[in-house]
């Protein structure tokens, strides 16, 4: 619990509805998300989209849609609180949560997604205020092996991404 002093400091996503997710919709449409099975690796900065307000570049192993719901998921998760703060998960619930198994493979790969979402770098650079965000979609992730347990702490920059819409 984030004591209020705290909390007052702190933004905090929106709050959406149980059954809904809430995705900022510039990176929606950017195609940061493939389609594809396959992994495209982008050696340095490749221009993903760009309109008139925003662009978006990424670099690292890319995207794809069940990143996307592990994103997702954490993003529901951490809407009850400031953002900054410790999300904490367990794998198992996790997993059920996405509606997914809970063997070894899929524990793997959710290891690797999150892994993923941590290492790919984003870079949203709003242009009309000539302000660039880069990192990470997660600043920070930690695995307790022993507990299957996970905490993930997001940047509070990435707010700017709802101001458009989500």
């Amino acid at each position: 619990v984030v004591p209020a002093a705290v909390q007052q400091n702190k933004k905090q996503l929106p709050l959406w509805p149980e059954a809904v997710r809430g995705v900022p919709n510039a990176l929606l449409r950017s195609s940061l998300f493939t389609v594809n099975k396959v992994r495209e690796t982008f050696p340095r900065r490749e221009l993903l989209a760009s309109n008139s307000d925003i662009e978006i570049r990424f670099m690292g192993v890319r995207f794809n849609q069940t990143d996307l719901d592990v994103w997702e998921m954490i993003l529901h998760l951490a809407r009850l609180q400031p953002v900054g703060c410790k999300v904490l998960f367990s794998a198992h619930s996790f997993l059920k949560a996405l509606g997914r198994g809970t063997g070894a493979t899929q524990h793997e790969q959710l290891k690797d997604e999150i892994a993923r979402l941590r290492g790919g770098t984003v870079e949203i650079t709003w242009k009309n205020e000539k302000k660039t965000f880069v990192g990470g979609l997660l600043e920070k992730a930690y695995r307790d092996e022993a507990a299957q347990q996970y905490v993930v702490m997001l940047d509070d920059k990435l707010l700017l991404l709802y101001e458009s819409g989500y």
